[in-house]
């Protein structure tokens, strides 16, 4: 119920009411105050506006640890955050359990993969599997192993190399080290075998050529501890290797998930492992670069949306070469503008995803097609750092999003609507 003055000129004032039956088209930010119909509003803070219109105030909050945090992650059956310098687990009774400590106080992005869930903030970085955090790939041996030839073998004569990679219990291979080198006359090769650092690593894998070859094969796998190997006959060659001019994969600022790859953004690069090799990458051939930092990796069935300066698709395309059909995966501008950094979120029974932009929320298909959903009527502006998540509770679903930090941009939004946020921004 409102009322409004209708006639003063007799000295007194009067009044006409006018019901409200609610705001049901919900906030209008664009519209000047008073060119607002009465099914809308300017503004609405801690309230939820229901279906039929009506508003109901939202429920508080209740602190259940002191000190920094950020980073809230859940999958639904696991919830993480960077609470005081740690990475701890919530636990249904809202206590917390630290996995892992002593981390940068940056913003962590995380990705399932498989039965494990992979975080990292551009410094440290892990992988949380059965309830612990497990180191995210196998270190990399640092040093070439040494080959010292020496008589008294029967070792035919020729030009050997060798190189050897870490192994862990389940049986994760790392990146292969330099190559080590040396002719033998016929007699006896002893190879001096580096050693790990990280207590993940339980074996020492040997590769050796056959005499003046080129091709590096499995002749031996050795204890952590065992400082030098004798060859002093022709070895039996098993497994090629494989992990020849790879890498470990590196701490990204935003990590994702697609298609057998966990790709990650460093800076304006998106780096990707090996298929199904997650702590391994090709630092020479696994990745793409943009015009800018990048600032989303959102991942759908078909494709990866990724989001710097602009919307970019990298999908697949097909197209014939020498009569067969071929797919590639492509890199396409799919809209003008940028988003929010870290504000994408899934949503719940749907391949679809969404963020926030500089025209609000945006809602991604997953065939490379985006839809805004708030640009007739709501126009935000532009936000550095943002939140987006769906709440579901007393009978209502809404798609919640928090950012902060606004950029200048745009000044199609109502200027009163626009002074009053920078207000309470202030105030909050």
């Amino acid at each position: 119920m409102s009322g409004a003055p209708h006639d003063t000129r007799s000295g007194k004032s009067t009044f006409t009411t006018q019901r409200y039956a609610g705001f049901a088209k919900g906030m209008n930010n664009i519209l000047a105050d008073v060119e607002l119909p009465a099914d809308q509003l300017r503004n609405a803070v801690n309230v939820d506006v229901l279906d039929s219109g009506k508003l109901r105030r939202r429920a508080g909050k209740t602190q259940i640890a002191s000190g920094r945090a950020h980073s809230l992650w859940s999958n639904g059956s696991l919830a993480l955050v960077f609470h005081a310098g740690a990475l701890k687990q919530i636990n249904p009774s809202l206590s917390l359990t630290t996995l892992a400590d002593n981390l940068a106080d940056r913003p962590i992005s995380y990705t399932e993969a498989g039965l494990d869930v992979y975080w990292s903030n551009g410094s440290d970085y892990g992988r949380i599997s059965g309830g612990a955090n497990q180191p995210w790939g196998v270190e990399v041996p640092t040093v070439a192993p040494a080959l010292v030839a020496s008589s008294g073998g029967a070792l035919p004569a020729g030009s050997y190399q060798g190189a050897v990679t870490f192994v862990t219990a389940t049986g994760e291979e790392s990146a292969a080290s330099n190559v080590g080198a040396t002719d033998v006359t016929a007699g006896t090769l002893t190879i001096t075998v580096p050693q790990p650092t990280e207590p993940q690593v339980t074996g020492i894998r040997l590769y050796l050529t056959a005499p003046n070859g080129e091709l590096f094969c499995a002749i031996v796998e050795v204890a952590v501890g065992v400082l030098t190997y004798a060859v002093v006959g022709l070895p039996v060659y098993g497994r090629e290797l494989k992990t020849q001019f790879m890498a470990r994969m590196i701490p990204c600022d935003i990590i994702a998930h697609w298609r057998g790859h966990i790709f990650g953004a460093s800076g304006n690069t998106l780096w990707h492992t090996e298929p199904y090799a997650f702590g391994l990458m090709r630092p020479a051939a696994n990745y793409h670069q943009f015009p800018t930092d990048i600032r989303l990796v959102v991942p759908v069935t078909t494709g990866i949306y990724v989001v710097c300066d602009k919307t970019y698709w990298m999908g697949h395309q097909s197209h014939v070469t020498g009569g067969m059909g071929v797919q590639t995966v492509g890199v396409h501008e799919v809209a003008p503008y940028s988003a929010a950094l870290r504000s994408s979120c899934s949503i719940p029974d749907s391949p679809d995803m969404m963020w926030f932009t500089d025209r609000g929320l945006v809602l991604a298909r997953e065939n490379g097609k985006l839809e805004l959903l708030q640009i007739d009527n709501v126009f935000p502006g532009a936000y550095n750092n943002g939140a987006v998540f769906i709440r579901e509770k007393d009978s209502i679903r809404q798609v919640v999003a928090s950012v902060q930090n606004p950029h200048t941009g745009s000044e199609l939004a109502a200027q009163d609507w626009m002074e009053a946020e920078i207000v309470r921004s202030a105030r909050s």
